[in-house]
């Protein structure tokens, strides 16, 4: 029985293989997108508890702005521990709404509204929802945008939530 010994690759297959593994092996192509966004609990109670996720970015690899907005209900555990099981709710009991907003460029800690979109209510049972669309090239102009995202879940008649913004996005 004759052992045969692996070959080895020599100089053309090393780079060969860094070449596979930097197209492939890493994971961002070129037309990779850039999505700043913010995830927090915005209302924290007993039951119930509520995270948001707002998002912007450019999916597409182009100038058309993403926009996104997630909303989680979450309530306490077994033991106590604050905002950390998953908590399903009925049909129409988890809502959410967003408004992309550009930073104002003669004072920069402010926003003027540029689209609104209208609360969309879960249309299934579920602990969480989430809605997203392309707003368009620039709709007010070149600029600095962020998401902001709105949204609640409601327990017995009363709805509880807040709303964050996503990070600031140049287009």
């Amino acid at each position: 029985m004759t052992r045969r010994r692996p070959r080895r690759l020599g100089r053309r297959g090393s780079v060969v293989g860094l070449i596979v593994l930097l197209l492939f092996g890493l994971g961002t192509g070129v037309a990779a997108a850039h999505n700043p966004h913010q995830i927090a609990l915005v209302y924290e109670s007993e039951l119930p508890c509520t995270e948001l996720r707002s998002e912007i970015g450019h999916e597409d690899g182009q100038s058309n702005i993403y926009l996104r907005g997630d909303v989680q209900a979450l309530r306490d555990n077994a033991f106590g521990a604050n905002c950390t099981v998953d908590w399903t709710r009925p049909i129409n009991y988890i809502r959410v709404a967003y408004v992309l907003q550009k930073q104002n460029i003669s004072n920069p800690s402010s926003y003027s509204n540029c689209i609104t979109y209208n609360y969309v209510y879960s249309p299934v049972q579920t602990d969480n929802y989430r809605i997203s669309n392309f707003a368009g090239v620039r709709p007010c102009g070149a600029g600095s945008y962020r998401t902001l995202t709105i949204g609640a879940i409601r327990n017995g008649n009363s709805w509880y939530g807040g709303d964050l913004s996503s990070t600031n996005h140049l287009f």
